[in-house]
């Protein structure tokens, strides 16, 4: 496995950005999101307890939006597979990530809400801080290792590092700011979320759940101590480092689940996987760059 790991390059990781793009654009193909819904339901909620100009400027888009859902949803589709298309293409590839950067950033304030940075209303267990954000990261740590010395090199994206230091802090402080000392808050949030669930996804977050009550308080604390070891495990060394990793891989599973829902599939407004998959993405490169840190160090010696 951590020979495998070893092996992931700028081009694999460029194809699995393109790729979710791809499966982002199919999403946006549902019909419900060629009506009203779109608007009101997927980006309307997001809204909601905004700072003024925030709410302002998403307002204006779903008013524009509902001028006509069929026509705009057909735009963003088009958008959204352009972006993949000239990702994927070996010659295209940086006007893509150049382009899924500007394009992503948009669907972050605009249609995210900017994941709900300015509220403090999101936590990472519920998709913080919005897929389209994570698109960014990727595609910005992609563009700053193809132009480092003109070449291509994973062990060039260690920005990637900064990010996931800064994103695990900040998700700890959401965590504690939301629910210390009231963990029940946390769970009527879990269930609040999974309403309108597929009944065997409602049974297996239940039973999740049951377990999670049992810790009470204890939970938030455990959450938070791994948030931190998370987000410092690029730094540490190599045994905590991949203790760290892998742990960010295992939450976000657990959390693509009983707080994602699977990306809400079972609504048909599901406009992308939501956060999970992306940080998981992500864990995985960060595992890529250490298990080479570490391998060039042994040469080293």
């Amino acid at each position: 496995m951590v020979g495998l790991i070893q092996k992931i390059n700028q081009k694999h990781i460029t194809i699995v950005l393109g790729l979710f793009w791809i499966i982002d654009s199919i999403f946006q193909m549902q019909p419900k999101l060629f009506t009203s819904d779109f608007a009101n339901k997927v980006i309307g909620p997001f809204a909601l307890n905004q700072p003024f100009f925030l709410s302002f400027l998403m307002h204006s888009v779903i008013n524009i939006i509902l001028i006509n859902p069929i026509f705009f949803n057909a735009l963003f589709i088009l958008v959204q597979l352009s972006i993949a298309i000239l990702i994927l293409s070996r010659k295209t590839t940086n006007l893509g990530l150049k382009l899924s950067i500007v394009w992503g950033l948009l669907v972050w304030i605009l249609g995210e809400g900017m994941g709900g940075l300015l509220n403090a209303k999101n936590l990472i267990l519920f998709g913080f801080p919005g897929a389209a954000l994570l698109y960014v990261v990727i595609a910005i740590a992609l563009l700053l290792s193809n132009y480092k010395d003109h070449k291509q090199d994973i062990l060039n994206m260690k920005w990637l590092n900064e990010f996931w230091l800064v994103f695990w802090l900040s998700g700890a402080l959401l965590l504690l700011y939301e629910t210390m000392g009231k963990s029940k808050v946390l769970i009527a949030m879990i269930l609040n979320m999974s309403k309108g669930e597929p009944s065997w996804l409602w049974n297996f977050n239940s039973y999740i759940l049951r377990g999670f009550t049992t810790l009470n308080n204890l939970l938030v604390f455990i959450l938070i101590i791994c948030y931190l070891l998370i987000g410092l495990s690029p730094y540490l060394t190599k045994k905590w480092s991949y203790l760290g990793l892998v742990l960010a891989i295992l939450i976000n599973l657990i959390y693509f689940f009983i707080g994602q829902g699977l990306g809400g599939y079972y609504s048909g407004l599901m406009t992308d996987l939501n956060s999970s998959p992306l940080l998981i993405f992500m864990a995985i490169i960060l595992l890529s760059i250490r298990s080479r840190q570490a391998n060039n160090s042994l040469i080293e010696l």
